[in-house]
C-alpha cells in the first residue's frame, strides 16, 4: 500500500512536470480517455476521464465524475470493497529510521482517523482538537450537542430548534453553558464579569438557583435570589433545613467563673429604660441595617441567660432567707397573740 502512495506521488509529480515542460514549448496537451500508469487489470468504476495507477494491489485512480448536469466531483479511489483494510493515508517518512507513519488515514467502512492508523469510529482524533467558528458543532437530533454561538444572540433560549435532552455551550459574551430539556424549560450556568449564574427560563438578567437570580462572584461567595453577594452565602429568601451547625469559640461559661461582675438588676433596669434594648444585643437598627450574626447572637444570648440564671440563685438565696425571718417572725407573732390571750382570760376573771 505504501508503495503504490509513493509510485502515486512520483507518477503525478512526472506527469504535471511533462505537462509543463509540453506547455513552454508546444500547444497544451489534451488526453481524450482514461490514462494509465503501471501495468495490470483496472476496473472502470465510474463515469468521466480516470487517471489509473496499476499494480500488484487494488487499483488506485483519481477521476473527474460528471454525476449529472454541471455538476462535477473529483474522485480518489483505493480498493474495491468496505473494509477497514483499504484506506487513503496521509502521513511522513521519519529520516531517521526511513519507516512510513500515518497522520490522517480514511478507511474503507467510512473511518477517518486523525494521529491514529485504526479509527474505531467515523471521527477518530488522538490529540487535541480545536474548533473555530461561528456554529463549531452543531449536531442533529441523533446528536443532541450544540458548541459556539447558534444565534447572533448568546441567549441559549434562542436555540428554540434544539431537541430535548441537549447540551449547548456558547462563547461569547456570557460562555453560556446550557441544558435543554422538554418545553421552554433551560436551566444554565453563565460566566461573565467574574461570575457564574445558574438558573432556569431566565433569559437575560435572570439566572437563578430555584429563586430570581442565583450567582457565584470572583471572591468566592454565593448567592441565591441576589447577584451581590457580600458573604461565602448570601440568600435572599427563606431558609429551611432540619439542623444548622454553627461553630463557635469563647463561649460565655466564664459567666460562672469567681469574681465575674453580673452587675445588679437596678443597674439593668436602668439601662434597659435608657436604650431600650439588653447590653451587649444588638439594637432593633443595627440588625435592621446589619443583619443578624447568628452564631454570635446565640454566644450573646448565652451569656445573657447565664447571668439571668445567677442572679435568679441570688434571689432564690434572698427569697429563702426571708422565708426563715418571716417563719421567725410569725412565730414570735403567735407567742404573743397566745400571751395576749391568756392575760385575757385571767383579766375576766376578775
Amino acid at each position: 500500500m505504501k508503495k503504490n502512495f509513493y509510485k502515486i506521488l512520483a507518477s503525478t509529480t512526472a506527469c504535471l512536470l511533462l505537462v509543463y515542460a509540453d506547455r513552454a514549448t508546444a500547444q497544451d496537451q489534451t488526453i481524450n480517455g482514461n490514462l494509465n500508469i503501471g501495468a495490470g487489470y483496472h476496473n472502470a468504476i465510474g463515469y468521466g476521464p480516470r487517471i489509473y495507477f496499476l499494480g500488484n494491489s487494488d487499483d488506485f485512480f483519481i477521476s473527474h465524475y460528471n454525476s449529472g448536469g454541471n455538476q462535477s466531483e473529483f474522485r480518489f479511489s483505493i480498493g474495491d470493497d468496505f473494509q477497514a483494510e483499504d484506506k487513503f493515508a496521509i502521513g511522513v517518512t521519519y529520516a531517521v529510521d526511513n519507516q512510513w507513519y500515518d497522520r490522517m488515514v480514511v478507511q474503507g467502512d467510512g473511518n477517518v482517523g486523525i494521529g491514529t492508523s485504526l479509527p474505531q469510529s467515523k471521527l477518530q482524533v488522538n490529540g487535541g482538537a480545536i474548533v473555530v467558528g461561528t456554529n463549531s458543532v452543531v449536531t442533529n437530533a441523533d446528536g443532541h450537542i450544540s458548541i459556539g454561538s447558534i444565534t447572533e444572540d448568546s441567549n441559549p433560549t434562542q436555540a428554540d430548534w434544539v431537541p430535548n435532552s441537549t447540551l449547548l455551550l456558547n462563547a461569547k459574551d456570557y460562555s453560556t453553558v446550557a441544558f435543554h430539556d422538554s418545553g421552554s424549560r433551560v436551566d444554565f450556568i453563565r460566566a461573565g464579569n467574574g461570575t457564574i449564574q445558574l438558573g432556569y427560563d431566565g433569559g437575560w438578567g435572570s439566572a437563578n438557583i430555584g429563586l430570581p437570580n442565583g450567582i457565584w462572584n470572583a471572591q468566592g461567595n454565593v448567592g441565591i435570589g441576589t447577584l451581590v453577594p457580600k458573604e461565602k452565602l448570601s440568600v435572599n429568601g427563606n431558609i429551611r433545613a432540619k439542623e444548622i451547625k454553627v461553630e463557635a469559640t469563647n463561649w460565655p461559661d466564664y459567666v460562672f467563673e469567681e469574681g465575674y461582675n453580673i452587675g445588679t438588676l437596678k443597674g439593668l433596669e436602668s439601662y434597659i429604660k435608657a436604650n431600650k434594648h439588653l447590653p451587649g444585643i444588638p439594637s432593633a437598627k443595627e440588625i435592621e441595617a446589619n443583619g443578624l450574626e447568628l452564631g454570635e447572637m446565640v454566644k450573646m444570648q448565652q451569656k445573657k441567660i447565664e447571668e439571668l440564671t445567677l442572679h435568679l440563685i441570688e434571689k432564690d438565696k434572698l427569697l429563702s432567707i426571708e422565708k426563715e425571718m418571716n417563719k421567725k417572725q410569725q412565730a414570735q407573732i403567735d407567742s404573743v397573740i397566745k400571751e395576749l390571750a391568756n392575760m385575757k382570760k385571767i383579766r375576766n376573771k376578775f
